[in-house]
C-alpha cells in the first residue's frame, strides 16, 4: 500500500481532511520513516539508506499515528528538506509503471530547453535592444526492446516566441533558425547510438550515455556515490550525472531509487520551489564547484521532469514524459550493427 493511501486510510474518519494537508502528512510520514530506517538520518551532513519498500512501511506503522494527526496541520509548517523529498522520490519511483513499455511500445520523451535572449543585430553596426525566447525540443522515442531503433524526431526543433518588439519576429526568426547543415527532421538510431567522426575516423556515441553503465552501476547509496566519483569516463563520453533527465528516466526503477538517494547524500542540495506534484531540488555540482544544478521532480510518478541551475535560473529545460503505441518512421543515416 503507497503512503498517501495509508495516510488517507487512518484519516477516514474524519469529515474532511483537504488534499494539501494529505501531501503534507506523506512528506512528514516519509520523514520519520527514513529517520527510523537510517542510523545515521539524524546527523546534519550525511545519511546512510538501506532502502524503503514494505519492512519500510511496517517500520513507519508506529509513528504513523502521530503523523496523521499533523493532517490539521497550520499553513506555516516548514518546507520539507531536499533528503526528505529524495527519499519520498526514491520509493515512489520503485512503484510507478510509467516507463514499463510493453513490446512492441516506445518510451516517448519530449524536452524543451527555453533560453531568453536579448539584443539582435540586423546588419552590421546595428543592434536592437529587443527580447525574445529561443526554445529547443527534442523528442526521442525509445523502444522497449532498447537494441532496436531509438527515433529522434527534431521536426519544427526551434522557435521563437514572447518577442518584445513584434515588427522584428520574423528578422529574428529568420537569423536564429536558419543556417548549418540540414539534416532529417526524423532520424533512426540503431539501439540509441549516434555515428559521428573526426574526419580521419567513424566514431559511435550514444543517445543516453548512461544507459551503457546501468548494469555496473552500485545499486546502494553510498556505494554509487564512490562509484561516480572514481569513474573514468571512455574517450568522446561526458562522465556519468544524476541529474540528467533523460540517463535517469531510462534507468530501471532500482537504480533511479538508488540515484534519488544518492543526490540526498550530497551536503548542501536543497529545496527550490514546490508546486502541487512538482518539486525542484538544487543539487550541487560537487568538487570545488559552487555550481548548483536543479532538478524538477514528478513525486506522483518518481520521475525527472525538468532541469536546470541556480545561477542561471531563467534558462530552464522541461520534460514530458509517456508510453506510446508507435513512432514516427527515421531516415536512418548508419549501418546497423
Amino acid at each position: 500500500m503507497l503512503l498517501l493511501e495509508r495516510v488517507r486510510e487512518i484519516g477516514a474518519d474524519e469529515a474532511r481532511v483537504e488534499e494539501a494537508s494529505v501531501q503534507k502528512a506523506r512528506r512528514l510520514l516519509n520523514r520519520e520513516i527514513a529517520g527510523g530506517l537510517a542510523p545515521g538520518a539524524r546527523r546534519r551532513r550525511r545519511r546512510a539508506w538501506t532502502g524503503i519498500g514494505i519492512g519500510g512501511l511496517v517500520t513507519g506503522a508506529a509513528v504513523t499515528a502521530i503523523v496523521v494527526g499533523s493532517v490539521v496541520a497550520p499553513p506555516s509548517a516548514p518546507i520539507a528538506s531536499a533528503a526528505d523529498v529524495l527519499t519520498e522520490a526514491a520509493e515512489v519511483t520503485l512503484t510507478t509503471e510509467a516507463l514499463t513499455p510493453a513490446p512492441g511500445q516506445y518510451i516517448r520523451i519530449s524536452e524543451t530547453w527555453a533560453q531568453p535572449m536579448r539584443g539582435f543585430v540586423p546588419e552590421e553596426g546595428t543592434e536592437i535592444d529587443v527580447t525574445y525566447t529561443l526554445s529547443r525540443t527534442r523528442t526521442l522515442y525509445v523502444p522497449a526492446d532498447r537494441s532496436a531503433d531509438w527515433i529522434e524526431d527534431n521536426t519544427d526543433a526551434e522557435r521563437i516566441t514572447d518577442v518584445s518588439a513584434p515588427e522584428w519576429t520574423s528578422r529574428i526568426e529568420e537569423q536564429e533558425l536558419s543556417g548549418g547543415e540540414k539534416m532529417p527532421d526524423i532520424v533512426a538510431h540503431p539501439g540509441g547510438r549516434i555515428m559521428g567522426g573526426d574526419g580521419w575516423e567513424t566514431h559511435y556515441y550514444h543517445l543516453s550515455p548512461m544507459s551503457r553503465l546501468y548494469d555496473e552501476m552500485p545499486r546502494e547509496p553510498e556505494a554509487l556515490r564512490e562509484w561516480l566519483a572514481t569513474y573514468e569516463p571512455e574517450s568522446g563520453y561526458a562522465p556519468p550525472r544524476l541529474t540528467e533527465p533523460v540517463d535517469f528516466n531510462l534507468a530501471p526503477a532500482d537504480l533511479r531509487a538508488a540515484m534519488f538517494q544518492t543526490m540526498a547524500l550530497l551536503p548542501g542540495a536543497k529545496v527550490v520551489s514546490e508546486d502541487g506534484d512538482f518539486t525542484t531540488v538544487a543539487i550541487p555540482d560537487g568538487g570545488e564547484s559552487n555550481w548548483m544544478e536543479t532538478v524538477t521532480i514528478d513525486m506522483r510518478r518518481g520521475l525527472m521532469v525538468g532541469r536546470g541551475s541556480l545561477d542561471t535560473p531563467e534558462s530552464h529545460g522541461s520534460l514530458e514524459i509517456s508510453i506510446v503505441d508507435s513512432a514516427p518512421e527515421g531516415v536512418r543515416l548508419q549501418p546497423e550493427g
